[in-house]
């Protein structure tokens, strides 16, 4: 298990896990860690440390039955190295970002001991994290908590649909937020057109960077179709008998939040 923090370096640096945070607890909070970090001005590589990187919040102990918590993350071979190696980041990470975090977490009740990560080579799929959103409603929070809840206890497969919800109704804040006119049922791929076609953020002022990001967006244009398609014929949305196994439905729901974080970031 690499320790990439550790709060007293000259005591026991043994692990054992306990149990995790339920998920949406965990949700909740990390995203008021990450408000708490910005609204105290830290710097953007320690908010993006739980922005990045899906750490859960763990009770550990050790042989000593000392009791503690931790973040902790089980990561595919290839996150995991990115860790180790830290991407050319691992001074700050390790001298401001993980202390920061560590820091942040004590001041909203929760001291941790460690930050810790174990490689896991069965894991083919690894997941894009949650996105602290900034134009949000109560259904797209709890949908959001709804899915990690259920990829986490029931498969990834489990999640899809309120991934979708999620992604529906957060395009649907965006609109009012906006000033943006739409009807009821309006469905994701069309809230999405109009937001493309409507959202000068959109619009990147450089001439051959709006083309490229047009191409983008028009490709992420048939992933949102396709996935409205999962949604209703290989989801627990309908009584469907056939449903997406995890790699396909983990694609699908990363490909929701890396729009969900997109969005976020533009508007």
């Amino acid at each position: 298990m690499l320790r990439l923090y550790c709060q007293f370096p000259g005591n026991s640096q043994e692990i054992k896990l306990v149990r995790p945070m339920a998920t949406p607890q965990w949700e909740a909070l990390k995203r008021n860690v990450i408000r708490y970090m910005e609204q105290t001005y830290q710097p953007p590589g320690s908010v993006e440390v739980l922005q990045q990187v899906p750490f859960e919040l763990w009770e550990g102990t050790n042989g000593f039955n000392d009791e503690f918590g931790l973040l902790f993350l089980r990561a595919d071979m290839a996150t995991y190295i990115e860790l180790e190696r830290e991407d050319g980041t691992g001074e700050f990470r390790a001298t401001r970002g993980y202390p920061d975090v560590a820091d942040a977490l004590q001041k909203l009740g929760h001291s941790i001991r460690f930050i810790a990560v174990e490689m896991d080579p069965n894991q083919d799929v690894s997941t894009v994290s949650v996105p602290n959103l900034t134009v949000t409603s109560d259904v797209v929070e709890a949908a959001l908590n709804d899915a990690g809840t259920l990829i986490g206890t029931n498969g990834a497969a489990r999640g899809v649909d309120r991934a979708h919800t999620a992604f529906h109704g957060y395009l649907e804040s965006l609109c009012t937020s906006h000033g943006i006119l739409f009807v009821a049922d309006t469905s994701v791929t069309t809230l999405f057109s109009m937001l493309r076609q409507q959202l000068p953020s959109l619009c990147p002022p450089d001439p051959d960077t709006k083309r490229m990001i047009d191409q983008v967006l028009r490709g992420m244009s048939k992933i949102v179709d396709a996935i409205d398609s999962i949604r209703n014929k290989k989801s627990l949305a309908h009584p469907n008998p056939v449903l997406l196994d995890d790699p396909e439905a983990m694609l699908a729901i990363n490909c929701i939040r890396t729009m969900l974080h997109y969005l976020n970031a533009r508007t």
